[in-house]
């Protein structure tokens, strides 16, 4: 026990450093919501509708690259029609540069957990040096109907009150939720970067797309391994740190006494 108690205690110093000397490299953008009571499936995609990439169980992640709209563009004016007439047309068929739609198939085909999950979070994370805010919008497969009809309805994320272990939903019924991702440039670029001259367009800004169910509706599945590695790290501290702290106070009240000793002579 009295070799065990130094070494924990070195993990433990040890685990601190390797978190303090790891950078920061990434931004991320997340959206945490509840899954959907089945609704009916879209039986296709509206016409205006741009190509859906899709998440699911088997393909939870995946990698992108889109352009952010231009310095000084409130995200919520990003890829928002302003023409009329004719114009809102042939704008209505032109698909927008500055974001992505993801289709996230929360059924995960029956497996679980997906197919048991309440919860999801959605993730986009992209590097640090590119200035760029993202936007994350959901839409039910009604709201994403009613957006490409030209109805504007406000983003409709997922009902947190609705069971989607609840009866009555026909065969054709899913969780399927849409998303809307989106991008706009916000300062100045790294020099190094390619395209960062002056007045040049911002560049592609790559980043990754990760869907995945919460455990307990708080916690990511993609934590549990560093949990896992954390528990018997923090026990292993919990029982070294009291025997040091008593041993610290031994040797203080030893140095009070040679102290006090040394004054009264």
């Amino acid at each position: 026990m009295l070799l065990l108690q130094p070494l924990l205690a070195a993990a433990v110093l040890l685990l601190l450093a390797l978190c303090q000397s790891t950078p920061a490299a990434a931004n991320t953008e997340i959206r945490n919501f509840f899954a959907p009571a089945p609704a009916p499936a879209l039986a296709a995609l509206p016409p205006r509708a741009p190509q859906m990439h899709a998440l699911n169980a088997t393909h939870s992640e995946r990698a992108f690259a889109v352009r952010p709209a231009p310095l000084f563009t409130p995200l919520h004016a990003v890829c928002a029609r302003s023409a009329a007439g004719a114009e809102a047309e042939a704008e209505a068929d032109t698909p927008c540069a500055h974001e992505l739609w993801l289709a996230l198939a929360l059924d995960g085909g029956g497996a679980p957990p997906w197919a048991r999950a309440r919860a999801f979070t959605l993730r986009v994370a992209w590097p640090a040096f590119y200035p760029t805010a993202v936007d994350i919008a959901l839409y039910t497969p009604a709201a994403l109907a009613a957006h490409f009809q030209g109805a504007h309805p406000a983003a409709a994320p997922p009902d947190p009150d609705s069971d989607p272990g609840a009866g009555g939903a026909s065969p054709a019924a899913t969780r399927t939720t849409y998303a809307r991702i989106r991008l706009a440039d916000t300062g100045v670029r790294n020099p190094s970067l390619p395209h960062a001259g002056a007045g040049a367009g911002a560049p592609p800004v790559p980043f990754t797309a990760t869907l995945e169910p919460l455990h307990a509706g708080v916690l990511p599945a993609t934590l549990l391994p560093a949990l896992a590695l954390l528990a018997p790290v923090l026990a292993g501290a919990a029982l070294a740190l009291p025997p040091l702290a008593r041993a610290f106070a031994a040797v203080a009240r030893e140095a009070r006494r040679e102290l006090y000793h040394a004054h009264s002579e």
